[in-house]
């Protein structure tokens, strides 16, 4: 949205004339605006990408569910394509410490369930060491975590909510002073800070105008997104809820939606038993159907 956030700046100033109608891209995208742009501003990823001879001026951060979209727009909009089980090392690459993780998660697993009167275990080999009646209640909840790379459509669901858990929990990196717009602001029409940099650094007249034509055709364009993330907020609710799931959804997106339950819920999906049954047969569904029977610390998510 760096683009179009730049383009709404450049519009509602006057420092661009663009037909609307045709300026945003079948996705929703105005990465045009680059061709059209003649303020020596532009719309970049300077964290990802740090460029020493750019200053930065508003930095666009996306917080709780504006990162569930922005996940979606940045398949849709930039890679054209959705991650599955024959392209995902296009998007995130293999890479875990097979004994820290599985350490970890053993030890994360045994200090949620334990009774206080039960000993100290602190690796899983060491489970054959406890008392019998502690081993049959760990063998009724605990699986060993599967580490390998994605090779069926369950696996890929287990790897890739793994991987949207993990980045759900990550804070946003910030740049130091400078002004910050969250894009569920923008979104929501909230972008004094916006207003505020082009008439402060820039000396710019800012046309309320202008500026509400252009933020309506924004909404317009990406419409799909924005009823796409209330379809993936509905599908959450009704997983906590333990309602059934009435949409179907892709692989990746019934991932998205696990990985969002489980931070909502603080609930780790690497310890997660997987390997449920009695899930039903259509594949749209059968991830999430599976995900709301599973048995995990002796609650049923």
């Amino acid at each position: 949205m760096g683009n179009t956030i730049l383009a709404h700046a450049l519009f509602a100033c006057g420092q661009v004339d663009l037909d609307l109608d045709k300026f945003f891209s079948a996705t929703g995208n105005s990465h045009i605006i680059g061709t059209l742009n003649f303020s020596q501003l532009t719309a970049t990823h300077l964290l990802e990408y740090p460029n020493p001879d750019l200053a930065c001026i508003l930095q666009i951060t996306c917080i709780g569910w504006w990162e569930v979209l922005r996940i979606k727009m940045s398949y849709s909009k930039w890679m054209l394509e959705n991650p599955g089980l024959d392209n995902f090392s296009k998007f995130y690459s293999y890479k875990v410490d097979l004994v820290f993780q599985h350490l970890k998660l053993w030890q994360e697993f045994y200090q949620a369930i334990r009774d206080p009167s039960w000993p100290e275990c602190d690796h899983p080999d060491h489970i054959k060491f406890l008392p019998t009646y502690i081993q049959k209640e760990i063998n009724q909840s605990y699986t060993s975590p599967n580490f390998a790379k994605p090779n069926s459509s369950d696996q890929l669901v287990e790897w890739l909510s793994k991987i949207y858990y993990d980045s759900f929990l990550q804070e946003s990196s910030l740049i130091d002073k400078v002004h910050v717009l969250e894009l569920g602001q923008y979104i929501n029409g909230e972008y004094e800070k916006l207003i505020n940099v082009c008439q402060t650094y820039l000396g710019w007249d800012w046309d309320q105008g202008r500026s509400k034509i252009f933020h309506n055709k924004v909404l317009e364009v990406n419409s799909a997104y924005l009823n796409w993330l209330e379809k993936i907020k509905i599908a959450i609710t009704s997983i906590i809820n333990n309602h059934a799931v009435n949409d179907t959804f892709d692989l990746w997106e019934q991932s998205l939606i696990i990985a969002k339950t489980c931070q909502f819920l603080d609930q780790d999906p690497h310890t997660i038993n997987w390997n449920n049954i009695g899930c039903n047969a259509d594949e749209n569904n059968l991830y999430l159907d599976k995900f709301t029977r599973t048995i995990h610390y002796g609650k049923t998510i």
